[in-house]
């Protein structure tokens, strides 16, 4: 089979309406009933590795890292409200004693 017609093809199977943009695997298995020539899974697979629908849709495969956000010192933010706060309590009781 030519290549030409063996990209049309993919190309078709690919991209019909009742493929919407499949996988290598489902697109292969679609093809595979109908058409086989040597080498087709890797035909399909350079073909939808090129399809930009398909880059462009595609789930990263890393995980995203979570960012830490604003950087606070060790010796400021929390520590403070919480020493001003029972500041505040002990002198409370301190001072009805």
């Amino acid at each position: 089979m030519p290549k030409v017609i063996r990209e049309a093809v993919v190309r078709q199977s690919h991209k019909s309406v009742t493929a919407v943009h499949q996988a290598v695997r489902k697109t292969n298995a679609m093809l595979v009933r109908s058409i086989y020539w040597f080498n087709q899974k890797t035909d399909i697979r350079l073909y939808i590795q090129a399809c930009v629908v398909c880059e462009r849709d595609k789930t990263p495969n890393k995980k995203s890292t979570a960012t830490m956000g604003h950087h606070v010192p060790f010796d400021q933010a929390p520590f403070c409200v919480v020493c001003a706060f029972s500041a505040a309590i002990l002198n409370s009781i301190c001072s009805t004693i």
